[in-house]
């Protein structure tokens, strides 16, 4: 009997060690080697690596390229989250009202979240072809000919055009969850809203917005978690560039890491940088769990 109390109070812990064992291989020692090598100088082949104190985050406040990635990820996280949360909201709103087939639109819209971002941006890519792209063709139908561009190749419009793949793309995923968040409004509030005669809009700013206002909270950390680790479009579709124009912490990191450019490897900077990263993301991720 005693054996079987004791086997029964250990047997959820054995039950969670293969869970266990992923986070700790996949999660945690890769996070504590990150943070072992930001303080080394290693190139990833030679089996020495080289303590440097902190000179690898000191070197972080005197490289510009950091800063202009982390100026463009800040900018495409602002205008990701603020797109893709406001169209989510307004593609909600109106799948919510249930408009005549409304079920097929829900389906279009959240389907491009469930395409591999990759593909995506390869496509985009196409679309923003100085010669023959979808857009440049579109202006020049429409009589706006001296408005076609080399979107991705001029460092003025190439960050906005990769944020305007990333905003059609993930628009659907906020539309989802604020559309649960809406369905869970009791009728009756509305319905009284209805007969003393609010406006939809008034209805919306008194009622729906404050009865969805923390799955929105919600929605908006968790776009800005996904939006800031940004990489695979930006890879596939500038590569970082023309120049450092379109470069974000993720890609830089990788451009030092694996020595783009013909730059030596250094993987211990690289870390400096992905620590960086998690810093900034942590408290944003924080407040989501809490």
């Amino acid at each position: 009997m005693k054996v079987n109390k004791i086997s029964q109070r250990y047997l959820p812990y054995l039950l969670l060690l293969p869970s266990l064992f992923f986070i700790i291989l996949f999660i945690i020692y890769p996070l504590a080697f990150s943070l072992f090598l930001s303080f080394h100088s290693w190139n990833g082949l030679s089996p020495n690596m080289r303590f440097l104190g902190l000179k690898n985050f000191e070197r972080l406040f005197t490289d510009p390229v950091f800063w202009t990635a982390l100026k463009n990820n800040l900018l495409f996280s602002t205008c990701v989250v603020i797109g893709t949360v406001l169209i989510g909201l307004a593609l909600a709103l109106l799948i919510h009202k249930q408009i005549k087939g409304w079920k097929v639109f829900r389906a279009i819209y959240y389907f491009p979240v469930l395409l591999t971002s990759a593909v995506i941006a390869l496509l985009w890519t196409r679309f923003y072809d100085p010669y023959s792209g979808l857009f440049n063709e579109f202006l020049k139908i429409v009589g706006l000919s001296k408005f076609t561009h080399a979107w991705l190749g001029d460092p003025n419009t190439a960050i906005f055009a990769v944020i305007a793949k990333e905003i059609w793309q993930y628009s659907g995923f906020p539309m989802i969850i604020l559309l649960a968040a809406l369905v869970s409004i009791p009728d009756a509030y509305l319905e009284a809203a209805q007969i003393d005669g609010a406006t939809y809009f008034k209805t919306l700013r008194l009622i729906i917005l404050p009865q969805i206002k923390n799955v929105l909270a919600i929605t908006v950390a968790l776009q800005i978690i996904f939006s800031f680790k940004v990489f695979d479009a930006v890879w596939a579709m500038t590569l970082g560039g023309p120049g450092n124009a379109s470069q974000v912490l993720a890609t830089y990191m990788y451009h030092v890491s694996f020595g783009i450019s013909g730059s030596p490897l250094e993987f211990g900077y690289a870390s400096a940088i992905a620590i960086i990263m998690l810093v900034i993301i942590t408290p944003v991720a924080l407040l989501y769990l809490r």
